[in-house]
């Protein structure tokens, strides 16, 4: 009967370590994929400022040769209305397709960041997977209990 204990101590003892051994696995694994999905959301992110700063960059540029158009326009209306206007379509066509490429460009990079963006969701899934297995395992078998009552 000594023998039969002694043998069990030493079984139970790697039981546990080996347990403790799983559980550091998996929270070094879970630790990983969150360092892992927060370089991807840096880069996500580094990712919208770049193409929204050439969009904004490239509106304003469109807006501002439509104000210059504009004012030119409404300067020679001025001056007089009786001379023919010349014709401004070049500057018109400029101004608006930098203003269209623009907005085209930060929309594009908004969509392109809000479907790209995680925002730690798969860790925190995983997280929340493991709390419930970790709920699951700690808890006595209802099938074991009662065989042996």
């Amino acid at each position: 009967m000594t023998d039969q204990t002694v043998s069990e101590a030493p079984s139970w003892t790697r039981e546990w370590r080996r347990t403790f051994s799983d559980l550091v696995e998996l929270f070094t694994l879970r630790q990983q994929l969150a360092e892992f999905e927060v370089r991807n959301d840096l880069r996500q992110l580094k990712r919208l400022v770049v193409t929204g700063s050439l969009g904004l960059l490239q509106c304003t540029t469109g807006m501002a040769v439509l104000v210059v158009l504009l004012g030119h326009r409404f300067d020679s209306w001025l001056a007089s209305s009786a001379s023919p206007a010349d014709p401004v379509w070049g500057s018109l066509s400029l101004g608006l397709v930098l203003v269209l490429c623009g907005a085209a460009t930060a929309y594009r990079g908004w969509h392109r960041f809000q479907r790209d963006f995680s925002g730690l969701q798969d860790s925190i899934a995983e997280f929340r997977e493991d709390a419930a297995w970790l709920r699951e395992w700690s808890l006595p078998d209802p099938a074991t209990a009662q065989t042996e009552d």
